[in-house]
């Protein structure tokens, strides 16, 4: 049976079978005992627009961790004019403007799975976020108008 010895940031095995050879493992110690790293947050900037089946969530592909780089990625959902095509554009540094489709008596015509299909087909915004349906969003209702909001 091995017998283990054991010091900070190492670990020894030794073997005790009779003339049988001695092995040594170094292993890598990943964090001071009662101190884990904390130094790095990983979770990635997001944003959800919308409620219920109009929803759209963005994740950022730019400034990826929270904190100093939150507010780098912007969206907006605009509404407005008559008969206007939808489109999506990229300003500034990383503001992506979504102009909603309106019909002739200027109303939203564009549903959140049409703009969630848009935006990740336009080759600037997708390098910038991907965008989603949130879990409680089917994507079938119409977006509406939101002003620019930070994903964090």
């Amino acid at each position: 049976m091995p017998r283990r010895l054991t010091r900070p940031g190492k670990q020894t095995k030794r073997s005790l079978h009779s003339g049988g050879p001695t092995t040594r493992t170094k292993t890598r110690q990943v964090s001071a005992p009662g101190k884990p790293f904390t130094n790095w947050k990983t979770t990635k900037a997001t944003v959800t627009l919308g409620t219920t089946n109009s929803a759209l969530s963005f994740v950022s592909k730019v400034g990826h961790l929270t904190g100093s780089h939150s507010g780098s990625v912007r969206v907006r959902i605009v509404v407005s004019g008559n008969n206007t095509p939808l489109s999506i554009s990229v300003s500034g540094n990383n503001d992506i403007t979504i102009n909603a489709a309106t019909g002739a008596g200027g109303a939203a015509t564009t549903t959140a799975a049409q703009a969630v299909a848009a935006v990740n087909q336009d080759a600037s915004a997708r390098n910038i976020v991907d965008a989603f349906l949130p879990a409680t969003s089917n994507g079938t209702g119409v977006v509406a108008s939101a002003a620019f909001t930070s994903l964090a």
